[in-house]
């Protein structure tokens, strides 16, 4: 939120160059932040060896094997809160395309209260209902205590699809711009249930990954939310597929809620023995990977099985250390340790035998 404060008066004074040049400045800032992220070291994610982690890896499944996870109700409240931001996420990038297209073309109406903002303040406050309501999800936040996750979920999906509705039958720039407030709101607080959920349900040392893959997915959900609003609706049509896609959420949310609704989170990061004492989770990952270690199965999907070491039969210890220079303990094969017989020893030198 503070990084988007201080870019957007560099996006406003490259707007002054002509309305290519915030495109301009963005992807340089964009080609920036990658080559800084293609030179953070391999252990900024996490430590070797790296696996997918282990709500993700429910949905792989190996041959003839069971899929990890299923029926996990641990594993199924990270993907519960994940698919639910996601869908949260992929609404906000509908409403922000959608919206900018919709008033460009004259689609909905610019009047506010009265006052005839244009189509580049209809613009504005759309867009900065939007920049509000995600700094309302952080500010709020920062002050919740998330125990129920998907019951917070389920409550933001239902206030969204009510605002949503109302947009649809009082279509107005004043109720558009109150749903893309309540939308981007609840949207950011369904990412915070997403990541106190991995905060506590995932091992530490797979934490960095799964936060990673769940911003990829809530990413690649904005993009298709977008994508989506780039279909030339008509503003009226838009806004009720909308306020459809939000009430089939919200009841989404409610069954998924309901479901899982014994699943709480003690507001911590589990111990190791904690997440130990906890059957049929995803917190005894650690146990099921010294049972797989115990296996000959493969450690990933593509590499070949490890194969055990022959087992040693035991012997007498190499000793040959403890001789002299130009010595060594000689044990013939009727030494003990060998086939059989009683240990007989013997001093050589290389020029001949001494004892």
């Amino acid at each position: 939120t503070v990084a988007g404060a201080l870019v957007a008066p560099i996006g406003l004074a490259a707007f002054w160059f002509g309305p290519q040049w915030p495109l301009r400045v963005a992807s340089v800032i964009f080609v920036i932040g990658m080559v800084i992220s293609l030179r953070l070291p391999p252990k900024a994610d996490s430590e070797p060896p790296e696996r997918l982690p282990h709500p993700l890896r429910a949905l792989r499944r190996r041959d003839g094997e069971r899929p990890l996870g299923r029926g996990r109700p641990s594993g199924r409240l990270v993907i519960a809160t994940l698919i639910g931001a996601a869908a949260l996420r992929g609404l906000y990038g509908f409403l922000l395309l959608f919206l900018a297209f919709a008033i460009k073309a004259g689609d909905l109406t610019t009047d506010f209260f009265g006052r005839d903002l244009g189509a580049q303040g209809a613009l504005g406050l759309v867009g900065g209902a939007l920049a509000v309501g995600t700094f309302l999800a952080t500010a709020l936040g920062t002050r919740l205590r998330i125990h129920r996750p998907t019951a917070l979920q389920s409550s933001g999906t239902i206030v969204v699809a009510g605002v949503a509705v109302l947009a649809a039958l009082k279509f107005s720039l004043p109720m558009v711009a109150l749903l893309c407030l309540v939308a981007a709101m609840m949207s950011g607080i369904a990412k915070l249930a997403v990541d106190a959920s991995i905060q506590e349900r995932i091992p530490e040392r797979l934490r960095a990954s799964s936060f990673a893959h769940s911003e990829t997915a809530l990413m690649l959900a904005f993009v298709a939310g977008g994508g989506l609003g780039l279909v030339p609706f008509t503003g009226l049509v838009g806004v009720t597929v909308a306020a459809v896609v939000a009430a089939l959420v919200a009841v989404r949310g409610v069954l998924v809620a309901g479901k899982l609704r014994g699943e709480h989170l003690a507001g911590r990061p589990l111990g190791d023995e904690e997440l130990a004492g906890r059957p049929l989770g995803d917190e005894e990952l650690g146990a099921e990977q010294a049972a797989r270690a115990e296996e000959p199965a493969a450690t990933s999907f593509d590499d070949p099985a490890p194969t055990s070491p022959a087992p040693q039969r035991p012997g007498p210890p190499d000793d040959d250390g403890l001789a002299p220079p130009g010595f060594h303990i000689y044990r013939p094969s009727s030494s003990v340790g060998g086939p059989g017989g009683v240990e007989d020893t013997e001093r050589r030198d290389p020029r001949g035998p001494v004892a």
